[in-house]
């Protein structure tokens, strides 16, 4: 079994065989998973807070006749993104410990299945109440929006396999989820160009009891070969 590394971005790339730098995209080597910008209760508060200080710049800047309001709520709201994300690992790393993901394969053709089997160490007794490890095809695509650039993205889910099952873990234990996930013969390979990319994504959603949903993705590459017996 092969240890994945989590994914981080949207942008994709080829990766030839051997390579285990890039796979799909970017990847994070850092201590801990669960980015907090994944969690959506944290994104809306940010986006609200980014909102109301924007306004609140603007107002100052129409009173006061200086631009320098914009910098300080630059300046604090760099702070504020800093702040959150410290609180976040200190937050989670007081119930879990790194996950782990491992699958047979990090490299699969059409019509290949991979086995996945991933790993959640528990820090505190904590209540699983469900688990779900998908499968999917993140596209992007970059397109001209007049003189600008736009981009979309659209996640489109191949496989979904749940853990229904509520679990009950005391300090020490792990909670572990194996499947078995299956390319479809008829998808698209992994690509990217310029305008346009598709990166196969797995990913892990936990749901727990007294702690904040727990969403990570882990990218594998996608090859053009059919495999038959």
């Amino acid at each position: 079994m092969i240890e994945l590394k989590p994914y981080r971005g949207t942008s994709a790339s080829t990766i030839e065989k051997g390579d285990k730098t890039r796979l799909g995209g970017e990847v994070q080597t850092g201590k801990h998973a669960y980015a907090w910008y994944e969690n959506s209760s944290l994104t809306t508060g940010m986006t609200c807070a980014f909102v109301v200080g924007l306004i609140i710049a603007i107002l100052l800047i129409a009173i006061t006749g200086t631009p320098i309001w914009f910098c300080v709520f630059a300046i604090a709201f760099g702070v504020g993104i800093y702040l959150i994300n410290r609180w976040w690992q200190n937050y989670l790393s007081q119930y879990i410990g790194q996950p782990s993901l491992l699958v047979s394969a990090e490299r699969a053709g059409r019509g290949d299945e991979i086995d996945v089997q991933f790993r959640q160490p528990i820090r505190q007794a904590l209540m699983i109440e469900n688990a779900t490890i998908e499968l999917l095809a993140r596209e992007v695509v970059s397109y001209k929006c007049g003189t600008d650039t736009c981009s979309a993205t659209h996640d489109i889910v191949i496989q979904t396999k749940h853990d229904q099952q509520t679990r009950e873990l005391s300090a020490g234990e792990t909670y572990e989820q194996r499947v078995t996930l299956t390319i479809p013969r008829q998808a698209m390979h992994s690509f990217a160009f310029k305008d346009n990319s598709l990166t196969w994504i797995i990913r892990v959603t936990v749901k727990s009891s007294g702690l904040s949903e727990l969403t990570e993705s882990y990218a594998i590459q996608v090859t053009p070969e059919v495999h038959t017996l």
